[in-house]
């Protein structure tokens, strides 16, 4: 589909252009304008999640914030738009946030102060407004992009108000928050209970054993552990090993509770009687991201690297949400009150901020495309999560490849990073499909090994994987296909 270019001019930008957007229950209290011109800046793809690097060179737009309130609630909240003052190709896109920002430091459309539902439907509503008084017509397509938290943000769109938007690229969805929230903390509850931090040496030796141990599994030897569901490699067979902490410069030993920590981190909590609770990361995922990616936070912290400190999102979770108390010892919790913090969260928050519905028909019928992609190495929201829904929605709905496809991303930590290839053109493969019906069946991917070797490869929809030809070159994309 070919939009016509829309043009406007600087004089519109200018808060008499704008009505007060109708938002139920809520009251505008101001609506600013700020025009930009000659706007450059290079994000680069890495932070931007499901786009290549972005080069924006000498852009004029329109920044709109309307701020509003909810009479008698206290709160202020801010919707941001940026128009584009020289051409418009009549789409909108909503760019999600991470941990407990709302919204990206670079968004074409709204950062809300909020990460409720309502708070979503309201900046969808006001940012279609916006574009409605300053072109003369609403967009023709509209887009969700995020990842993590706007991940979370994308799938609650789909599931509560799936006529808002076209198409969600929605990578790595903390989809069930409590669930993974205080599986942020199992770790460092193995580790209090029993009184023992192993270094964060020991933890990396461990990883780096994994990752050496199944990286060959696909037929290539590329740093990168590709089958992640075949590997079983038990962290018990690295105690003894000696090493060198290259922080510290000493030779070390990895311990038996360094083993511990590594399978609890990488099985996942259980409750106190053995049973199931919730997944962990794939095995070879970086067991120290998974207890430090997102800050250290309390004072349990032996070795080089702190690893004795948990995500603060999952104590904050636990403490602030959960218990409701800022001042709440989680260190001295028992395996037992571990349990009940975990059902009290599902309790209190499970209809407030989950977003795992499977029940996706409508979203469907609007003719609606999801798109999505997950690190298998990520450490902090496991990939098996992502697996678990989209397994969810194809129990309701065998067609489910119809409008909704995952692509499980191998060596890609959280959202980016890792040693593997962070998919780039999702958001690009994604408008393709809802505006010219081409799903995507394969997403190109490329990375260099830490040998210096770069490999152009494809990612295939869940639950087809990329299978390697032997005797071909393992460098080159036409090397593998889907299974």
């Amino acid at each position: 589909m070919n939009y016509p270019t829309i043009n406007t001019g600087h004089a519109h930008c200018i808060p008499s252009t704008f009505t007060p957007p109708h938002v139920f229950g809520a009251e505008i209290t101001s609506i600013n304008t700020h025009l930009v011109t000659n706007f450059t800046a290079i994000v680069p793809a890495e932070q931007l999640f499901n786009t290549p690097t972005a080069n924006a060179t000498n852009v004029d737009f329109c920044n709109v914030t309307v701020s509003y309130t909810h009479p008698g609630q206290g709160d202020n909240i801010s919707v941001t738009a940026w128009l584009p003052i020289d051409s418009w190709n009549e789409r909108m896109e909503g760019v999600g946030g991470g941990g407990w920002v709302a919204g990206g430091p670079i968004s074409q459309l709204a950062y809300p102060e909020l990460v409720t539902s309502r708070s979503l439907y309201d900046q969808a509503v006001i940012g279609k407004s916006l574009i409605k008084d300053f072109y003369g017509r609403s967009p023709k397509k509209s887009y969700w992009n995020g990842c993590s938290q706007g991940g979370r943000q994308g799938m609650m769109l789909a599931q509560r108000y799936p006529g808002l938007y076209d198409g969600v690229a929605a990578a790595a969805p903390a989809i069930n928050w409590n669930a993974f929230f205080t599986a942020m903390y199992w770790p460092q509850l193995i580790m209090n209970l029993a009184g023992k931090y192993p270094h964060g040496c020991e933890l990396d030796t461990i990883t780096e054993a994994a990752v050496s141990a199944c990286d060959g599994l696909d037929g290539v030897l590329d740093g990168v552990i590709s089958d992640a569901d075949t590997c079983v490699f038990d962290p018990f067979t690295v105690v003894g090993t000696v090493f060198n902490c290259a922080s510290t410069n000493t030779t070390m030993q990895v311990s038996h509770t360094a083993a511990v920590v590594a399978n609890a981190t990488w099985s996942g909590p259980q409750t106190s009687k053995g049973n199931f609770l919730w997944y962990g990361p794939h095995r070879g995922a970086d067991l120290s991201g998974a207890l430090t990616a997102f800050g250290l936070a309390g004072t349990r912290c032996t070795g080089d690297v702190c690893v004795g400190a948990p995500l603060y999102l999952g104590t904050e979770w636990m403490a602030l949400f959960i218990e409701r108390n800022p001042d709440f010892d989680l260190t001295s919790i028992s395996h037992e009150q571990y349990d009940e913090i975990v059902y009290s969260g599902r309790q209190q928050f499970a209809s407030t901020i989950e977003t795992a519905d499977p029940d996706l028909s409508q979203f469907k019928t609007h003719g609606g495309k999801i798109l999505t992609f997950h690190g298998l190495a990520d450490p902090v929201i496991p990939t098996r999560g992502s697996e678990h829904y989209y397994n969810a929605v194809q129990e309701l709905d065998p067609d489910i490849h119809d409008f909704y496809r995952l692509f499980l991303a191998p060596g890609v930590a959280h959202c980016f990073g890792g040693s593997g290839g962070q998919p780039h053109t999702v958001l690009e493969a994604l408008v393709e499909w809802v505006e010219n019906g081409t799903a995507p069946e394969t997403l190109p991917v490329s990375f260099t090994s830490a040998k210096g070797t770069t490999y152009d490869q494809i990612l295939c929809p869940y639950p087809q994987k990329s299978v390697y030809t032997l005797g071909s070159d393992p460098t080159l994309a036409e090397s593998y296909h889907c299974v």
